[in-house]
C-alpha cells in the first residue's frame, strides 16, 4: 500500500522487477529507492528469478540513474530459519 507514502509528499513509481527497462524508467531522476518488492508465488525459482535477480536488477538501475539513497526491506531471510536466503 503506496498511499501512505504519497500522502507524505512521495512521488510512487512503479517498475517490473523482471523488466530492465521498466526500472531504468522508475529510477529516472529520482533521489531515493524505497522498495519492499517481493514475489507473491512460492518456490525456489520465483524467489531467485524476482526476489534476488530483481532487487540486483532495481539495484542496477539505480546506481545507473545516480540515486543516492536505497531503501531494501524485506522479509525473506529474516528468520535464521528460513529456507531461502536472499543475498
Amino acid at each position: 500500500n503506496h498511499a501512505p507514502l504519497a500522502g507524505a509528499g512521495a512521488t510512487v513509481a512503479f517498475g517490473d522487477l523482471t523488466d530492465p527497462a521498466s526500472l531504468a524508467h522508475a529510477c529516472a531522476g529520482v533521489h531515493t529507492v524505497i522498495t519492499t518488492a517481493s514475489v507473491s508465488k512460492t518456490g525456489t525459482d520465483a524467489i531467485e528469478h524476482v526476489d534476488l535477480q530483481g532487487t540486483s536488477r532495481l539495484i542496477e538501475a539505480a546506481r545507473q540513474a545516480g540515486v543516492r539513497h536505497f531503501v531494501f526491506v524485506s522479509t525473506v531471510g529474516a528468520s535464521p530459519e528460513s529456507p531461502h536466503p536472499l543475498f
